[in-house]
């Protein structure tokens, strides 16, 4: 599994969400079913290594984003970083990368 969270907000039962990926979508789909709730949803793929990929991508701009944050405090530059990321994203979709 692979999601942004921690213990403490699945204990308290706080709305997050997970993907559960594996090599097999089968696989995937069946671990899905098992861990899902109403509060903990699970979304099944097939491709880990695209999840691991985006899941590092998204710490590079998350570090951007601090660094905008702190050494530039200008709502524009934390502007330009996100729409940036967001149109890497749907480049790289375009080129047959899977979400």
């Amino acid at each position: 599994m692979y999601a942004e969270h921690n213990a403490f907000i699945v204990i308290k039962r706080q709305p997050t969400q997970v993907s559960v990926v594996s090599l097999s979508l089968q696989r995937a789909q069946e671990a899905s079913a098992v861990f899902h709730q109403p509060w903990f949803r699970c979304y099944a793929g097939g491709d880990p290594i695209g999840v691991e990929i985006a899941g590092a991508v998204k710490n590079v701009y998350a570090i951007g984003m601090h660094i905008c944050a702190s050494v530039l405090p200008f709502i524009l530059q934390a502007s330009w970083l996100c729409s940036r990321s967001s149109n890497s994203f749907r480049r790289c979709r375009g080129n047959g990368i899977r979400e």
